[in-house]
């Protein structure tokens, strides 16, 4: 049930079979579960998520929304919901740009991967394709997708929609802050509980956080304002992945001059020295999220005078992906020789983001052997793998099957 300018009707699949979003011809079909048709123009405002979309259907039963590319491609992406479960068993895994290009060649270029490579990279699509696992995209990998141009834009940013399916990884910034107002309402004893929000989502805008707003309406109900974004969202992701114009972002040059600048300042200290410096640089890092955080439980202003030091140290050290962050950025603070570079943000906030939420990590070899050692000294089981075939081999030996395969046997 919703309503609109003061309205009230319906939206049930026991009525409707397709939407169809034909952005071409500029008309809505409607199919009914009577096999019934409507055909209407689209209203003239309506936004096209982009000259690359040339029509969009909406499945009622499945409740799917398949997007068409002006190149033939379909894309299938599952479409939020607030009820029911969509994970359904299936673990997240997590790949990193690198990964994501690998699996883009073994689809246009096959001949140009290592045998083992190819095998690798064709099991995780069946995987992905028939229900066995769910990849998430993140705005990592938009922002490193949009950065491509041409055919090279499109052949990895039509792979990593038709994968990843409307999944996402939701903000890492966003989730250390649920970590830290979480952290501190339980330190502080208060009866604040913090909104739950799952780190692998179908939500919408779930990649951007607040950075994003709702493109539906405002004279819309919040029900329909949330149905028409999730509606639409699919499209949109798609529409950003494969769009041939670049977009090119200012890289962080100033956090890798300023962490260098800590590294530079930490080397003539002593051990225990660094580790308290460690510590101090990553409650200067988190400052403006813990503030941001405490609002979410109570006043901020009220709330840090009951905030000891040894508070603030903890919270940045022991919540779970926040202090993975914090152990990662410290350890190469200690290292004199070590060259920050623009790209270690994306590299070190994605990547422990992963390692703390989803099922497997593929990461790029620096990183990614880093996060395994300190894992594997915090004596917790790493599920982090530098390479497609080491993953599989994680995945088969952990009994991951498609639906296919779990039918079948």
């Amino acid at each position: 049930m919703t309503e609109r300018e003061g309205h009230k009707f319906t939206l049930s699949a026991d009525d409707y079979s397709m939407w169809v979003l034909d952005w071409r011809a500029k008309q809505i079909r409607i199919v009914m579960q009577s096999g019934e048709e409507h055909v209407a123009p689209m209203d003239a405002d309506e936004r096209r998520p982009s000259n690359q979309i040339a029509r969009s259907f909406f499945d009622w039963d499945r409740w799917w929304l398949t997007t068409e590319t002006e190149k033939g491609h379909l894309v299938f992406c599952e479409v939020w919901s607030p009820v029911g479960d969509p994970v359904k068993g299936r673990p997240s895994v997590y790949l990193d740009q690198l990964h994501w290009s690998t699996i883009a060649k073994a689809l246009v270029k096959p001949e140009a991967l290592s045998e083992a490579d190819l095998t690798a990279a064709q099991r995780i699509m069946k995987l992905g394709h028939d229900g066995g696992i769910r990849l998430p995209l993140s705005s990592a990998t938009m922002q490193e997708t949009a950065a491509l141009f041409g055919d090279r834009r499109y052949e990895v940013g039509i792979a990593i929609a038709s994968l990843s399916g409307g999944w996402q990884l939701r903000d890492p910034l966003e989730l250390r802050r649920r970590e830290f107002a979480a952290w501190f309402a339980e330190r502080l004893s208060l009866d604040a509980p913090v909104p739950a929000a799952d780190a692998v989502t179908l939500a919408p805008r779930s990649i951007f956080g607040d950075r994003v707003g709702s493109a539906a309406g405002a004279d819309l109900s919040d029900s329909m304002r949330q149905f028409m974004d999730a509606l639409t969202w699919p499209s949109v992701l798609v529409s950003m992945l494969i769009d041939p114009a670049p977009i090119t972002g200012a890289p962080p040059t100033r956090w890798a001059e300023s962490n260098g600048d800590i590294a530079k300042w930490m080397a003539s200290m002593s051990r225990e020295q660094r580790a308290s410096a460690a510590t101090w640089a990553a409650i200067q890092d988190n400052e403006g999220l813990m503030s941001s955080a405490l609002s979410l439980i109570g006043d901020p202003s009220t709330l840090v005078g009951r905030l000891n030091p040894t508070d603030l140290a903890d919270a940045v050290t022991d919540t779970r992906f926040g202090g993975l962050y914090t152990a990662i950025m410290g350890e190469r603070h200690r290292d004199p020789n070590r060259r920050w570079l623009p790209n270690d943000l994306n590299d070190i906030m994605f990547l422990t983001c992963a390692a703390a939420y989803c099922d497997y990590v593929a990461a790029e070899r620096s990183t990614g052997r880093q996060m395994a050692q300190l894992l594997t000294r915090r004596k917790v089981k790493p599920n982090i793998y530098t390479t497609l075939p080491d993953l599989v081999e994680a995945l088969d030996r952990d009994g991951v099957r498609t639906v296919s395969e779990v039918e079948g046997s």
